[in-house]
């Protein structure tokens, strides 16, 4: 955000915020998990120092909703990983980025809820 600000990037209609998991948890260590936390911006968007771009690429995603408190986002994750996705005739897909989605500030929610989306992409069995 302090990057973000200056450049007036924060409140444009392309402006989000998510973080995005690059190793599954249950394979990869904690320690070693690697993650990008990362905020949508114009294309033309001039990066630097130790600012990065990535692009998440178009595709079939699995895309859950949640109302939740800070201490329910292992919860929400189990809900899709191990209540929807085995039974919903997909996969995990091999290729693109498995994120969530921040669609809210929890400090302007009268309960302080974080609206979010888990975004897995998927493939068909």
């Amino acid at each position: 955000m302090q990057w973000a600000g200056p450049r007036g990037l924060i409140g444009t209609p392309d402006f989000k915020c998510l973080t995005i998991y690059h190793d599954d948890p249950l394979l990869v260590e904690q320690d070693k998990q690697r993650m990008s936390v990362a905020l949508g911006v114009p294309e033309d968007t001039v990066v630097d120092g130790e600012i990065g771009k990535m692009k998440v690429s178009a595709g079939r995603y699995a895309m859950a909703h949640f109302e939740i408190d800070p201490e329910q986002y292992g919860d929400a994750w189990a809900a899709v990983c191990g209540g929807w996705l085995p039974d919903s005739g997909y996969q995990p897909a091999d290729t693109g980025l498995v994120y969530e989605l921040y669609l809210n500030n929890p400090e302007e929610h009268s309960e302080k809820k974080h609206i979010v989306e888990i975004c897995i992409p998927v493939k068909p069995l």
